[in-house]
């Protein structure tokens, strides 16, 4: 994950969300597949410290550390909101679940030139509202998916409404906008 002046992944929630998943699972396995607390206080800490910590205070249970810095707190928090959404109806949450966000996704994407949010609404018929939240991680104060990052080219994944991601490529190819045809 990254972050720039003309974007921040941690505001991508997919991608941030896979990160995070995949970090605690690497931590879950590291510290050999015991205590997904465990592994949650190596997230925020680190697998080193939390074997250390076991180590020193001769204990496998998150409970009995002290602790570890900043993830007592988290942890906490993230077991207070699971036990809240297991049991929605006993704390007056009637929300209704929302659909779910649909979109066409579009990868491997490489411009000839920079591409505004502007353009990429004006291509698919919404507003830039609607692009920007279909695309979260692109800041609003540059609204591009720049051709180049540093001199050199870069690969854009591009979310567009559903059932427009090919209509957007087969425009952006007609207005010369792709350095690269990307494959269907």
């Amino acid at each position: 994950m990254s972050e720039d002046s003309w974007h921040d992944d941690r505001l991508d929630l997919e991608l941030s969300t896979r990160c995070f998943a995949a970090r605690v699972k690497a931590a879950h396995k590291e510290l050999g597949n015991g205590s997904w607390l465990m592994a949650a206080a190596a997230y925020v800490s680190s697998a080193k410290t939390v074997q250390e910590m076991k180590k020193r205070w001769n204990t496998s249970s998150f409970w009995d550390l002290p602790p570890v810095e900043n993830a007592d707190d988290l942890i906490v928090r993230w077991i207070a909101f699971a036990i809240i959404n297991s049991h929605r109806e006993l704390y007056g949450l009637q929300s209704k679940d929302q659909p779910p966000l649909t979109f066409d996704q579009v990868t491997g994407l490489i411009f000839a030139k920079d591409l505004s949010v502007a353009e990429i609404a004006r291509v698919t018929d919404v507003s830039p509202r609607e692009i920007m939240e279909l695309n979260p991680k692109i800041r609003p104060s540059s609204g591009i998916f720049p051709a180049t990052v540093g001199g050199k080219p870069i690969a854009h994944t591009v979310a567009a409404p559903k059932g427009k991601g090919w209509q957007l490529v087969e425009k952006l190819k007609k207005d010369g906008y792709l350095a690269v045809d990307p494959k269907p």
